[in-house]
């Protein structure tokens, strides 16, 4: 049934209905006069039968309750297709809404792979229907649904999409100038408070071991700069355990070249490994470091204080620590001696004081740049082990041992370098670079043990005490003078090192064994040794050479080298014989 004869045929019902019942209120109130007028005069008269009229008031009212479900119930379908307004390719995936008018009702579906969309079952109405697509103009279209299906094809118009200016900033993460390779240390994420060897660590090619001891590459980095200034020239994990990694702005790996070589441009082929960091621009001046400290049981205890001082060229900084948990360098500072896992118990108990200062600046407006620093360290370490053993197989089958050891190592040390290099003019350079260092080890150890035939059946025993001292005195320097004449380069310079070293020893062993058999003393042998070295070296290294342009792509370089080392060592040995003694 058409929207349209439906809505004809409600009318007419509804007019019969409304005529139907005026009928019957006429005819009623017609029947109520007549009764009326009956009774009066006395006279009966029948009523009109108008129930004709009740039952087509009835029948049209079920019609018209009839037709207004039906065409409530009246619903359709609207297809679409969408193509290209140009190529009219079917466009897959394009969003179609629909929305009515009247109660905002909103319908979603979006086109398949032949660009063909449809709503089922839609109720009579006026829709506003829009298409969106990515890369193409929205297209919007009215349309009314009254008695039937509805096909609409849609063109959608290709549109650009007009975006604002974006400037993209940044550095990038790693960047290559010639020797060179820098990092950015913003690429790389440490925790709160962390040293620069955590960072450092993270460097791809860059490896930290279990002492502290850093490689770029697989070579041996030999010194860590900051700013392109010594710092900590010694040692480079002190330098990492002084600065927080929270000051750093770039890490770079250098391929440095000798002094030689960058002042006179001829490449001498020597290399060297070194780390500069790069301080961020507004931590190139202030005070920052960090303490830390902890005390426990036993008496147990840790302290590590690191102060740094920077005002431009000038750069002071000073590292501390005491602890008795087996930290016993700066690499494990704050790491309780744990780096080495469970051979961390072959290290004994330690207690361990050390300290290093550096000090760096600029003079004579910048030409004359002066660094120093200075180390010491010294441990203690006691170790005791008990071992009991058993030997169940070869010619000592049924045997045990019992044993006991201990140890007491003490160790000191002390060393200090400087470096003055002193640009004189834009021809002349000096380097002097002076150093000194001192060591003092020794060691008490004592050793006890008993060996047993099935348990109780004893076989020998044995102590053993031992004493050793050694200490070392070294001293030395280095001087460079380089001159760069008017010709483009012919250039001279002069290398001259040298170094003095003493060495003092003395060991001392005393040992007693005691044999027995049928759990008697049958023998005892004695050993009492002491041993005596003093000893001395010293030699000079020095080199004049001259570099000179042969032609724009030669170039000569010619060197003399005389070398003088001395050595000396006295070692006196003395043993006190006691003889072996049968006792029976």
């Amino acid at each position: 049934m058409s929207s349209l004869s439906c809505n004809t045929i409600l009318f007419l019902t509804k007019i019969l209905f409304f005529a139907t019942t005026a009928l019957c209120k006429i005819f009623e109130t017609i029947n109520k006069i007549r009764l009326a007028f009956s009774i009066f005069i006395g006279q009966y008269r029948p009523t009109m039968d108008f129930r004709i009229f009740i039952h087509l008031r009835h029948v049209s009212l079920i019609l018209i309750l009839s037709i207004v479900s039906i065409t409530s119930m009246a619903q359709y379908a609207i297809h679409g297709k969408v193509e290209d307004k140009i190529s009219n390719i079917p466009l897959t995936g394009v969003t179609v809404n629909m929305l009515n008018t009247k109660d905002s009702i909103l319908l979603s579906t979006s086109t398949n792979r032949l660009g063909i969309f449809s709503f089922k079952n839609v109720p009579n109405g006026i829709y506003s229907l829009h298409a969106t697509n990515l890369g193409y103009q929205s297209f919007k279209l009215s349309l009314t649904l009254s008695d039937k299906d509805i096909q609409v094809n849609i063109p959608m118009e290709s549109g650009e999409i007009a975006l604002e200016e974006i400037e993209i900033t940044g550095t990038p993460a790693i960047s290559l100038r010639g020797d060179t390779t820098e990092f950015d240390a913003k690429r790389f994420s440490t925790r709160e408070y962390a040293d620069a060897d955590e960072l450092v660590a993270q460097i791809p090619g860059v490896e930290l071991d279990e002492e502290g001891n850093v490689k770029a590459h697989g070579e041996e980095v030999t010194k860590i700069i900051v700013d392109g200034k010594e710092f900590f020239s010694t040692d480079p994990r002190i330098a990492l355990k002084t600065l927080p990694a929270e000051i750093i702005d770039k890490i770079q790996l250098i391929d440095e070249k000798s002094e030689q070589a960058r002042f006179s441009g001829f490449d001498d082929g020597e290399r060297r490994k070194v780390i500069n960091i790069v301080t961020k621009p507004d931590r190139k001046r202030g005070t920052f470091g960090k303490a830390s400290s902890g005390y426990g049981d036993e008496n147990k205890f840790a302290l590590n204080t690191s102060i740094n001082r920077f005002d431009g060229d000038e750069k002071i900084a000073v590292n501390l620590m005491a602890n008795n948990v087996n930290e016993t360098n700066f690499a494990e500072q704050g790491r309780g001696g744990s780096r080495r896992g469970n051979n961390n118990t072959d290290r004994g108990l330690s207690d361990t004081y050390a300290g290093a200062i550096n000090y760096n600046n600029d003079f004579l407006n910048n030409a004359m740049d002066i660094s120093g620093d200075y180390n010491f360290h010294s441990s203690k370490t006691n170790v005791i082990s008990l071992s009991d053993i058993e030997y169940i197989l070869g010619n000592r089958v049924n045997q045990s041992r019992a044993q006991e050891q201990s140890s007491l190592n003490r160790q000191t040390e002390h060393k200090a370098n400087a470096r003055v290099r002193w640009n004189i003019n834009n021809r002349q350079r000096i380097d002097f670079a002076p150093n000194l260092s001192y060591r003092s080890i020794g060691r008490t150890g004592s050793d006890h043990f008993y060996t047993f035939l099935k348990e109780d059946d004893l076989l020998n025993t044995s102590a053993r005490q031992t004493d050793s001292r050694n200490s070392n005195l070294n001293f030395g320097g280095r001087f460079t003078y380089m001159y760069r004449f008017k010709k483009p380069g012919r250039t001279i310079s002069l290398n001259a090192s040298g170094n003095k070293s003493t060495n003092e020893a003395l060991g001392k062993n005393l040992a007693l064994t005691e044999y027995y058999k049928d759990a008697l003393l049958n023998r005892v042998d004695t050993n009492n040794n002491q041993s005596i070295t003093n000893g001395y070296g010293s030699g000079f290294n020095n080199r004049l050479s001259l570099t000179e342009n042969l032609s724009q792509r030669s170039r000569l370089q010619l060197s003399y080298n005389i070398r003088n080392t001395q050595n000396y060592s006295d070692r006196e040995t003395f043993e006190w014989l006691a003889g072996n003694r049968p006792t029976g």
